[in-house]
Order: C-alpha cells, then sequence, then structure tokens
C-alpha cells in the first residue's frame, strides 16, 4: 500500500505491496532498480520522505526463533526521512528517523537510531545497534556527529523529495 504522494519509479521491485505486507507514508520515493522485498508474512513500514535510489535492497525476511525452532516473521519499521544511497544493503533491520545510508553500506540484523551516517562500503555487524547522531565508518570504527541540523536536514529532504516527484511527472507525461 503507497500513498498516492510516493512514487514508485518503472524498474523497481516491491515485493509484498500488494499482499499490504509493505506499507509506504507520504512523500516516499522510490527509483528504478531499487528492490524491496518480504518474504513470508514479514513485514517493512515505511514513514515519510523516505529516497531509497538505484540498486537498494530493503528485506524482511523470517527469522528462526532460537527458544522454539521455529521460523517468525520479521517487523522491519523505517522512520522518517531516510535517505538509502545506491546500492546499500538492508535486511532485517529497523531505522529510526534523519538517517543516511550511503553508497554500498551494508547491515543486517541490526538497528538504526535517528541523525545517523553509515558511510560508504561500510557494514554494521549482525546484532548492533547504531546509536543516535553516530557515523559509521569502514573497518566498524565510529565517530559521533554533534553539528546535525535536523531542521535543515528535514528541509533539504523534502525538497529533494519535490525535485524528484517533479521529475517522475514530467517521465510519466512524456510517455
Amino acid at each position: 500500500m503507497a500513498s498516492p504522494e510516493t512514487k514508485i519509479c518503472k524498474g523497481a521491485l516491491v515485493k509484498g505491496l500488494q499482499e499490504g505486507n509493505v506499507r509506504f507514508g507520504y512523500g516516499c520515493m522510490i527509483h528504478p532498480f531499487a528492490n524491496i522485498i518480504t518474504e513470508g508474512d514479514s513485514t517493512i513500514i515505511f514513514g515519510d520522505y523516505n529516497i531509497i535510489e538505484e540498486g537498494v535492497t530493503i528485506k524482511a525476511c523470517p527469522k528462526v526463533n532460537a527458544k522454539t525452532g521455529k521460523e517468525e516473521p520479521t517487523q522491519m519499521f523505517i522512520g522518517n526521512y531516510n535517505h538509502f544511497k545506491i546500492g546499500s544493503h538492508i535486511e532485517n533491520t529497523s531505522v529510526q528517523d534523519f538517517n543516511v545510508i550511503e553508497y554500498k553500506a551494508k547491515i543486517i540484523n541490526g538497528y538504526i537510531e535517528s541523525k545517523t551516517i553509515v558511510t560508504p562500503l561500510a557494514e554494521l555487524r549482525e546484532g548492533k545497534i547504531l546509536r543516535t547522531s553516530a557515523v559509521l565508518l569502514p573497518k566498524n570504527k565510529l565517530m559521533i556527529n554533534s553539528t546535525f541540523d535536523e531542521e535543515s536536514y528535514k528541509k533539504n529532504m523534502v525538497n529533494l523529495v519535490g525535485v524528484l516527484t517533479h521529475l517522475f511527472n514530467l517521465a510519466q507525461t512524456k510517455k
């Protein structure tokens, strides 16, 4: 299910949308060749103003419960104003608000709090939490970003979604 203001470009794969296992908030932009995938009864719920670029994979798949040995669906929540850049891979990981996941970053079975940056090619080890205002560098090095301006970031994301929506609409009218 997608808000009418959410734009899903031709060539994007959103597996689970028709079944209601993938839901988008207001103003999300899904670029061509992005892959948003749910398996089984797993779900991914997006907030508002998320940008998912080309080659990004966001996936929710069942996990085995250690106590019962049975597979259970995963619920992923992606907050507001997140930017997933080209080739990044997020699997079974919830993400709060105002985050940037850079080129080919990889996060599997983790958790990302707000106002973080995962730099290009960085990987968050399985089961780890990236705390608010953290900057994850390659080789699991961390820094703190104490200069984050939430209002400026939010304004920039809304403007970027506006430009991308305009381009999307132009491409639709030229068909």
